[in-house]
């Protein structure tokens, strides 16, 4: 029996899921017991809602990965259904698959340009790193919390442990730290934090942009045709 959900309702706020397995595994079971907080009767069944007819079958094979999440649960002993349909509704809220690709382990490109666009406004002189002050800046706009000095070096000691080039030669967070952090959110099944930066910053789940609020004008400037 397998959980599937519909990522195109994530736009519309509300998220479809589809309880889907064979005959007897529980499917019924399963939306009875998360919707009424209890196992059903024996006598509780499902009504048809289509006679019985043959219908043609069209097979579609994709060259994504069937298996997203996978939990063990029972609807009789009430062990984990909640999670299970949690997981359904984070997997269309917070997706995984645009921002990191399983098979490599690695961030996906679109998502590292979403983040080096997100780190250039907050590295102002343009040098790959940025201060104590514009890391706390980044911190208040996205989750309204700010780190004290004394947090922020330790930080950057736990860095200095554990990446070669987190901190530079003036002491500042550089972008591979910033793009770190992110991963390690990924791998630790937090991707609600990722997605809190980069929605803050105008993208949908797709990862394109709305420019209409970016706070840098772009300027156009006409030159003479020679």
């Amino acid at each position: 029996m397998g959980v599937a959900w519909s990522s195109r309702a994530a736009a519309k706020r509300d998220v479809r899921v589809a309880v889907i397995g064979d005959h007897g595994t529980g499917k019924s079971s399963l939306v009875a017991t998360i919707t009424t907080g209890r196992f059903p009767d024996q006598d509780d069944g499902v009504a048809r809602v289509l006679p019985p007819a043959r219908l043609p079958v069209t097979i579609v094979d994709t060259s994504s990965r069937e298996v997203e999440i996978y939990l063990e649960c029972s609807a009789l002993h009430r062990i984990k259904v909640d999670e299970v349909f949690y997981c359904a509704q984070m997997a269309v809220l917070h997706p995984t698959t645009p921002l990191f690709d399983k098979a490599t382990r690695s961030i996906k490109p679109r998502c590292m340009m979403a983040f080096q666009q997100i780190f250039s406004l907050y590295d102002r002189d343009k040098d790959g790193a940025v201060s104590d002050a514009e890391m706390n800046a980044f911190l208040v706009r996205c989750f309204k919390v700010s780190l004290q000095p004394a947090e922020i070096a330790d930080m950057k000691r736990v860095v200095q442990q554990h990446m070669i080039g987190g901190v530079n030669d003036n002491g500042l967070i550089t972008f591979i730290v910033f793009l770190y952090l992110h991963v390690v959110f990924i791998a630790k099944g937090r991707e609600e934090t990722t997605w809190a930066v980069l929605r803050k910053f105008g993208y949908d789940n797709e990862l394109v942009h709305g420019f209409s609020w970016w706070p840098r004008a772009l300027a156009l400037q006409r030159r003479p045709i020679s």
